[in-house]
């Protein structure tokens, strides 16, 4: 009896691979809606825009683009992570709305690591620049930490929200070098940056202004990670200066689906973005908007994600920003 019914299963497990292999062959044959957590004219919404046009060409169908901004991501992310898992739902996401956003509401909204499969990484914005009022009294980094350390939140700082990857790294940074900062949150990267030029803030930390650099009006002190930057080669990195390679790093771009999503389709989408991210006329558009081609495979995005959460949702819990 054990028997037979091994074999009843055995040929129901053949059956389900074979229509799950059928269904997979046959994907796609009607369009896909890649969600996007931010608006028209933002990074991911040009980034969405071309890796859709893109996937459209090589999948044979549309790919439309649906705008779902709003509470950093996260009302994006949750419309995926709830939509069927056929791969005609994906989310077009930046590493803040997975390894920030969730973590600032007390109440988890989704679980990004149970809730979403991280098809692929397709790009990341530059590593972020810390720059300073040039009318602030330093020239140096040591200079910049001296100032910080001779009086609490005696040097302030702007980023482009609450709970913003900048703001993130400023934490860690002020408490690597104990001193205490004063945050100054604004609701955009343009408005943070002109709070500095205009000496409201001493400080900022951004990655697309370059032109306020180059013309004086801000004045770089170092840049994210390890490797230095080609508009300002001197300038040191934050691993140079003793703080790892992983402070100021810029965001991820990347392309996810509902958990549940079949492999196959994981495996399809991975490897037509693979293509996409090595194509000529998508690496020379990048750099214009502050974004470099950067490609991971699923497993690999999985572990940058999982890294990323490990890093900040402890920090955000207590620093006590979660509302």
């Amino acid at each position: 009896m054990n028997r037979i019914v091994r074999m009843a299963m055995a040929a129901c497990l053949i059956a389900f691979g074979a229509i799950s292999s059928a269904f997979a062959q046959a994907f796609p044959d009607r369009p896909i809606r890649l969600v996007v957590g931010g608006p028209p004219g933002a990074s991911a919404d040009f980034m969405a825009r071309m890796m859709g046009d893109k996937l459209s060409k090589a999948l044979g169908q549309p790919v439309v683009i649906e705008n779902r901004p709003g509470a950093g991501g996260v009302l994006a992310a949750k419309a995926v992570a709830t939509a069927k898992p056929d791969g005609y739902t994906l989310l077009m996401l930046f590493s803040d709305n997975i390894v920030v956003a969730p973590f600032l509401q007390k109440v988890l909204p989704y679980d990004p690591l149970k809730e979403l499969i991280f098809v692929s990484a397709i790009g990341r914005s530059f590593p972020f620049i810390l720059a300073v009022n040039p009318n602030l009294p330093v020239q140096t980094f040591d200079d910049y930490v001296r100032l910080a350390k001779s009086a609490p939140k005696r040097v302030s700082f702007s980023t482009y929200g609450l709970g913003s990857l900048p703001q993130l790294s400023f934490e860690i940074m002020s408490a690597k070098i104990g001193a205490e900062l004063l945050h100054v949150p604004f609701k955009g990267g343009a408005e943070s940056y002109q709070a500095a030029v205009a000496g409201n803030v001493d400080s900022v930390a951004g990655t697309s202004f370059i032109e306020l650099l180059k013309s004086g009006r801000l004045r770089p002190l170092a840049v994210g990670g390890a490797k230095r930057s080609s508009n300002f080669p001197s300038l040191p990195t934050f691993a140079e200066l003793g703080f790892g390679d992983s402070l100021f790093l810029g965001v991820t771009f990347g392309i996810a689906a509902p958990a549940g999503t079949p492999r196959e389709i994981v495996d399809r989408l991975a490897l037509e973005l693979k293509s996409i991210t090595q194509m000529p006329d998508v690496t020379e558009r990048m750099p214009a908007v502050g974004i470099e081609p950067f490609y991971a495979g699923t497993e690999e995005f999985t572990g940058l994600m999982r890294a990323g959460i490990n890093t900040f949702a402890p920090l955000i819990k207590s620093l006590g920003l979660a509302q």
